[in-house]
């Protein structure tokens, strides 16, 4: 069967099947009638936006797919056959259109740089994606990250598990890689890819952790060698502020160093709040106790790490356009839609931001705040001191540890604020991802302050993430659930190192679970009250 031409219109002319005279550089039909013309679409776009849709379509056709990602606003229904497999081979026409596919549906709709890009991810893995020539390795990287991610929203078990084997292939290639003992971009870029990879459960561990690691220490080692390079630049920088969040308040020497070299811009500033934060937070939970001398000195470092966060808000508030005394705008009742429970009756009404950057700076802020009211506390303990004026609370005459908590969630309840305008329509699934953070560190302030609604609220944003495609989301979700019932295990004042927190219970104890278990035995008729 004759497939139907492809139209090479303007996007106006298309919309009313007008005939289009094709003047350069805008279509003089459009400029008769007063419109503004988008334009002609490339070949790229041709082929891309044509071919998808037919391709789709002819496998419909053959084999309809259940949608089943209700949480995303788009969805893709490949075939789930061999021949579809063969045809997604890295480096392929499908494989493009795969990819493609992925930066639609993982990145927001309407990307536009900013002066508060806190995330580089859009700019590494386009630019990759973009090199006129790629190694075989790193085409399957590009190929395991896109077939990881959609099989994993779309619950297509196919495209997931061809995901998983490509991304073990290219494990290998990158063993065999560095077998030979020589550093070259390739490996640098394929393990940028390879830590946007998230896996949950694969047969080998290790190979899923080892990367991460690694990742870090390769861009440190190449930086010199492609110094100037964008995308190098991008990776180099992006994995500062990685590592700073995946290994928060347990950082080691080098890599407080490597976090320390000079620098300018609000993500730098933000990058020495939270190192120090961290640092101060180790040595306030060392094993060796500092004796009260040494306990005051950081208490003092303490108020001034607090000046600090105060004048990082101001100028970030200036850099907004926002008074610097104010919060940023609100969003009204109703005003918002977002994938997650509206934050009005628990934290307040939804911020209403400008960019994901600027959401994220925001959170990260207010993130490091709600960590460090807990640290004034253990310090003063320590030092034998009077009770700092941030933890004074005469009127309700709370005690500090109590109004340390108080500010702790108070504090985390603003970053909670920001989630609604990350969830929104065409925020898409990176919307999402440094609000695992906050959620986690939500979920450990209120179990502490034995705030069953708010941390209950925190598990929904955790599972949000989930359903976007952050197996992160998924394990951290467990383990914040095992924090719940022994938060006194644990010291408040410092965020625990997640892999080094007790195996999580098992699911039977998670009450988002149970909830769906007894809706649906009630749907069924059944009494509830003995489940």
């Amino acid at each position: 069967m004759r497939r139907k031409r492809i139209s090479t219109s303007c996007a106006n002319c298309r919309a009313v099947k007008r005939r289009c005279d094709k003047q350069h550089p805008y279509c003089g039909q459009c400029v008769r009638l007063g419109q503004d013309c988008p334009g002609y679409r490339d070949e790229w776009d041709l082929i891309f936006r044509d071919e998808t849709n037919h391709t789709i379509r002819r496998a419909n056709n053959k084999n309809p797919v259940v949608e089943q990602a209700s949480h995303s606003p788009r969805r893709l229904a490949f075939p789930q056959t061999s021949k579809f497999l063969r045809d997604v081979t890295p480096g392929s026409m499908m494989s493009s259109q795969i990819f493609a596919s992925y930066l639609e549906q993982y990145f927001p709709r309407t990307f536009a740089p900013s002066a508060f890009d806190l995330d580089s991810s859009y700019s590494i893995i386009s630019g990759i994606y973009m090199l006129p020539q790629k190694t075989l390795m790193l085409e399957k990287a590009l190929s395991a990250l896109a077939c990881s991610f959609l099989g994993k929203v779309h619950r297509d078990h196919t495209l997931l598990r061809y995901g998983l084997r490509v991304y073990n292939q290219a494990i290998q290639d990158m063993s065999k890689a560095l077998g030979r003992k020589t550093l070259s971009n390739d490996i640098v870029y394929t393990c940028a890819l390879f830590e946007k990879i998230e896996v949950r459960r694969i047969s080998s561990p290790l190979h899923a952790k080892a990367h991460r690691k690694l990742d870090p220490l390769l861009s440190r080692l190449a930086y010199p060698m492609e110094a100037g390079s964008p995308i190098m630049d991008a990776i180099y920088n992006h994995q500062k502020l990685q590592l700073l969040l995946s290994r928060y308040q347990h950082l080691s020497k080098p890599i407080v160093t490597w976090l320390r070299e000079p620098g300018q811009g609000l993500l730098y500033d933000l990058i020495q709040i939270i190192t120090d934060t961290s640092c101060i937070a180790a040595m306030a939970d060392s094993a060796d106790v500092p004796d009260p001398q040494t306990s005051q000195s950081l208490l003092d470092d303490c108020l001034a790490l607090e000046k600090r966060h105060l004048d990082f808000y101001n100028k970030l508030q200036f850099a907004s356009g926002y008074s610097p005394h104010d919060d940023p705008p609100q969003f009204g009742r109703g005003e918002i839609k977002s994938g997650i429970p509206p934050t009005c009756t628990l934290f307040g009404a939804a911020y209403k931001l400008s960019s994901p950057g600027q959401a994220n700076f925001y959170i990260l802020l207010w993130c490091s705040f709600s960590c460090l009211y807990p640290l004034f506390h253990r310090l003063q303990v320590l030092a034998h001191a009077d009770t700092p004026a941030c933890l004074q609370d005469p009127a309700e005459g709370r005690s500090s540890l109590d109004m340390a908590l108080h500010l702790a969630a108070f504090h985390i309840g603003k970053a909670m604020r920001c989630l609604p305008y990350c969830t929104q329509e065409g925020m898409n699934s990176s919307g999402m991802f440094y609000a695992i953070y906050a959620a986690n560190q939500a979920s450990r302030a209120f179990s502490h302050t034995r705030d069953w609604e708010r941390f209950l609220w925190a598990q929904r944003a955790t599972h949000y993430c989930v359903l976007s495609g952050f197996d992160l989301a998924a394990r951290l979700r467990e383990v914040w659930w095992n924090y719940w019932f022994e938060p006194s295990s644990h010291n408040f004042y410092r965020v625990p190192y997640h892999r080094g927190i007790l195996e999580p219970r098992p699911l039977s104890h998670d009450p988002l679970y149970r909830e769906e278990v007894e809706s649906k035995v009630e749907a069924k008729g059944f009494d509830t009250a003995s489940t």
